[in-house]
């Protein structure tokens, strides 16, 4: 009976109950490493001005997905830096899994766009379809397509009951995941 209070008194004095309700965190018992999550905030925040000055070149499109890439990756790091400090709180676990999922979306955005642009500058002979752009859309429309997956499996994960529901959801995220890398490999060969 006595380890039972102990054990209470130390998990309320770390933050795991809150009202008299346990909290579970979403990390499940690991912490986000501070000095690393500063660092990708720093690298990702001079990238994002850098990506900001090839709006000077007038390179809209690309310069475009990437200021939003980075702006998703700043925001993500802020949350992985803030969950450092309380692990069960929900807002920054959604905030760093949000951005940091959907940013590389973006980035592969203006990347599809360019291979459109070199196949104009190198000529058609490199394109295996007629019209150039049709490849951005193609590439664009799976990105949009594994985000969506990603989304319903994030869904389904976040309002599942039981343990089952959550891993089917789960399962349901890294297929969204595994699209999108799919497409990237398709788009790099």
């Amino acid at each position: 009976m006595m380890v039972d209070f102990v054990q209470a008194a130390s998990r309320a004095a770390n933050g795991q109950f809150i009202d008299g309700v346990e909290q579970v965190s979403p990390y499940h018992g690991m912490v986000p490493n501070l000095a690393f999550n500063i660092a990708m905030l720093v690298i990702w925040s001079l990238l994002l001005a850098l990506q900001t000055s090839m709006l000077w070149w007038k390179q809209y499109w690309i310069s475009t997905a990437f200021i939003c890439a980075g702006i998703m990756e700043v925001i993500g790091y802020i949350g992985r830096v803030m969950s450092h400090y309380n692990v069960y709180k929900m807002d920054p676990f959604l905030m760093q899994m949000v951005c940091l999922t959907i940013a590389p979306v973006f980035t592969m955005g203006g990347i599809y766009y360019q291979l459109a642009k070199l196949i104009e500058i190198f000529g058609h002979r490199f394109s295996l379809l007629s019209s150039p752009i049709a490849y951005s859309y193609i590439f664009l429309g799976c990105d949009i397509v594994s985000l969506v997956i990603q989304a319903v499996g994030g869904g389904a994960s976040a309002s599942a009951d039981g343990e089952s529901a959550s891993t089917v959801g789960a399962n349901i995220f890294i297929a969204g995941l595994a699209t999108q890398v799919a497409s990237m490999a398709v788009f790099m060969a």
